[in-house]
Parts: C-alpha cells; sequence; structure tokens
C-alpha cells in the first residue's frame, strides 16, 4: 500500500493550519569566511523543521533540515565593569602617613631601650651584691618528700577502710533472741487466727453443701437415706474431728516455741505470756 501524500510545506520557516499562519523571523548573516543563520524564535523554528523531518520519513530520509538548523540568538553580554582606579598620589598625604609610621617607630624603640637598660642594671646589682659559688651549680634539687612514705600511707588507708566496715556491720541475730522471740510469737498467734478462720469457712461451706445434697435426695424416689440418716449426727462428727485437728495444731506450735525458747541464750522474762486459743 503506497504512503498517503502528505502537505509538505513551502519554506521551513511558515506553518499553516486551516486557522492561523505563523512565521518565524530568520536573520543569515554573510562573511567572507563563514555563513551563519540566526532566529528569534526557536520554539517556532524547531516545530517547523521537526514537521520537515517527521513529513519526510514518508520519502528519503534527508539531514538538510538539521545541518542547517539555525544557532540560537547570543545572550547579551553583562557589562564588564572596569577595575577601580588607584587613588591620585598626594604627596601631602603620604608624607603625614610616613610621618606617623616613623614616629611610632621610634617610640617603641626607645621603650624597648629602656627596659633593657633596666634589666642591665639590675643585673649589676645583683653580681656586685652576691657572690656565687660554682659547685651549687652541680649539687641536685632538693625534692620535697613527705614525712610517711606513700606505700605506708596506702597501708594505713586500708587498715582504716578494713575497720570502718567492720565497726559498720549489723549486730548477728543471736544477740536479738528475745525481739524475735516476740516476733515469731504474734505471728504464729496470727497464724492460727487465720487458720480458725479458714477452718470456719470450710465447715460452713461443706455443711451448706450437705445441707443441698440431702435436699436433694429426698426429692428422689424411696430412697434408704430418708429414713436412717441423721444430718446432725454426721455433722457432729466431723465438728470432732475438726476439733481434734485444732488441739493438734496448737500442741505442735507449744512445743515449736518452748525449744526455740530453750536453745536461746537469753531467757524469756518470767511474766511473758503466750497467747494460745
Amino acid at each position: 500500500m503506497p504512503p498517503r501524500p502528505v502537505p509538505v510545506p513551502s519554506s521551513p520557516s511558515t506553518v499553516t493550519s486551516n486557522t492561523t499562519t505563523t512565521t518565524a523571523t530568520t536573520t543569515t548573516s554573510k562573511s567572507k569566511n563563514s555563513k551563519s543563520t540566526v532566529t528569534t524564535n526557536v520554539e517556532l523554528e524547531f516545530t517547523q523543521r521537526f514537521l520537515s523531518l517527521f513529513t519526510s520519513f514518508y520519502e528519503t530520509p534527508s539531514t538538510d533540515e538539521i545541518l542547517t538548523f539555525p544557532a540560537c540568538k547570543p545572550n547579551p553580554q553583562a557589562d564588564i565593569k572596569s577595575p577601580t582606579r588607584t587613588p591620585p598620589f598626594h604627596s601631602g598625604v603620604w608624607d603625614l602617613r610616613l610621618k606617623k609610621a616613623i614616629d611610632a617607630r621610634i617610640t617603641n624603640d626607645q621603650l624597648t631601650s629602656d627596659s633593657l637598660s633596666e634589666q642591665v642594671l639590675q643585673l649589676r646589682e645583683t653580681l656586685a651584691s652576691e657572690t656565687p659559688d660554682l659547685n651549687d651549680v652541680f649539687v641536685p634539687q632538693k625534692t620535697e618528700r613527705p614525712q610517711i612514705p606513700l606505700y605506708l600511707q596506702n597501708i594505713q588507708k586500708e587498715e582504716q577502710i578494713t575497720k570502718d566496715d567492720i565497726t559498720k556491720r549489723s549486730k548477728p541475730i543471736s544477740s536479738r533472741v528475745a525481739e524475735m522471740a516476740q516476733l515469731f510469737t504474734e505471728r504464729l498467734r496470727r497464724q492460727k487466727q487465720m487458720s480458725k478462720e479458714r477452718a470456719k469457712r470450710r465447715f460452713m461451706r461443706a455443711k451448706e453443701l450437705e445441707k443441698q445434697h440431702n435436699d436433694f435426695v429426698k426429692t428422689l424416689h424411696k430412697t434408704k437415706i430418708q429414713d436412717d440418716y441423721d444430718p446432725r449426727i454426721t455433722a457432729k462428727a466431723k465438728f470432732k474431728v475438726l476439733q481434734e485437728q485444732r488441739e493438734k495444731q496448737l500442741q505442735e506450735g507449744r512445743k515449736a516455741v518452748e525449744t526455740m525458747r530453750a536453745k536461746s541464750p537469753v531467757k524469756a522474762p518470767k511474766n511473758e505470756n503466750v497467747i494460745t486459743f
């Protein structure tokens, strides 16, 4: 299928459409050795040449549009400021500056000379009043030594630290037997009280469960437990068992307290009362 014909613009500087026609202004400058083209509207010139190249693809490609693309208009060069000129030479001003610099230098030299003269005079007076001994030059300098050597000071510090550590230690527990006995007695009393409360709660809970069980059994059809079961006898037997266990715990607690008092070096006072239940 042959390619469809595409209209080619008559010149690369003109683009024609159904509504508007735009023309780019191109300036050609000639010289003896070279020929350069400058355009003012680069975008329009580029569009025109791009369309020309695009439509040329249907035919044999050509590089004329690329080779003849005009150069951009150079940017205006910034005005280069001329270097600041040195101020004109005035002999009177320069003479005054030179005079001030020379006067300042003379003053500094005079001050330095006076200080050196004073040092020389002091050195003469020192040499006239003293008779130095050359042997003193070879005598080693005396160093300050402490009265107690350093290693002895360190030993004393370590001994003091050990002594302070020993004095700050807490007293052993064996020296507070009476206090600990009272503490253990109070703990035992509270433990017994809590044991009684727990036993009472267990007993009440067991009694409530037993009552619920008996009520449930009574609702059953013809059971033997309804005739010969007495809940009061069962409750008394259980209470008796609990009472025996409680007495046994109290006896064991008393024995433990008496054994601890017998082993302690400090005896408890006679009027000390042990709370029992």
